[in-house]
This record gives C-alpha cells, structure tokens and sequence, in this order.
C-alpha cells in the first residue's frame, strides 16, 4: 500500500498531509502535495510564500511520486526559483512518496513518534542546490 500507487487513490494528499502533521508541533514545515498538478506550480506557491512573508524561518518539502524526480529537479533549478534571495533548491526538499510512506511506517513500527524531532525530514528530503563553482 505505500508506493507512489497511493498518489493515485482520492484520498492520497490528505492522508499524506494528515500522517505528517500527526508527527510534528508548530508550523516548522510547509509541504506541498504533487500528484496531479504541475511540479512548478507547485514550487510557485512556495516561491510566492517566500516573497509574500520574506522572514518565514521554515522548511518546506514538495511530495510527490518518484517518477517525478527528475522534473521537481529540473523546475526547481529555473532561474525564478535558485536565483531568489531564499533559493528554493536550499530550502525545499523532495519527498518522494514511497520513501515518506516507508519512513513513516518504520517509525510507527518502532514506536518513534513520541520522540521524533521534526528535522528526520531533512535527512529523508533531497535538494537539489548546486555546488558553487571553484
């Protein structure tokens, strides 16, 4: 049941929404759910809450299946994204949805969630910000 099938079901994006929200306290994170609409305008909404509150200290993650991968990493590398003064490749991960859903699962399994820091995303997220050239 936890594959990027699950991107499919109707239900996907609140039942992925939900299980991450049980997780954390405080709005410390932002995700947006990609399954059906486009990546970038998915990254545009994030772009937009950067500009509209400039000194939001957040994190923020796109989920969506794996096959879309090379597509979140090509859109986010576009110039209205890594060139703002927050690159969004620095500051936004990608959460694939199979590995969330296995992550996720396995710290339900071991009985984690209690001691869980919101920052197990990060390890699990990639980003996609270049390496400065030398």
């Amino acid at each position: 049941m936890y594959t990027t099938e699950l991107a499919s079901r109707p239900r996907a994006r609140a039942w992925v929404l939900d299980t991450i929200v049980g997780y954390l306290t405080g709005v410390r994170r932002v995700f947006e759910i990609e399954c059906t609409t486009s990546i970038y305008s998915g990254l545009l909404r994030m772009s937009d809450l950067l500009s509209l509150q400039p000194n939001l200290d957040i994190k923020l993650y796109l989920v969506a299946p794996e096959e879309r991968r090379d597509k979140v990493e090509h859109e986010i590398q576009r110039p209205t994204f890594a060139l703002r003064e927050k690159a969004l490749p620095e500051v936004c991960g990608f959460l694939p949805f199979n590995k969330l859903c296995e992550t996720l699962e396995g710290i339900r399994k071991l009985q984690l969630a209690s001691s869980l820091k919101p920052n197990f995303l990060e390890k699990v997220a990639e980003y996609f910000a270049q390496e400065p050239d030398t």
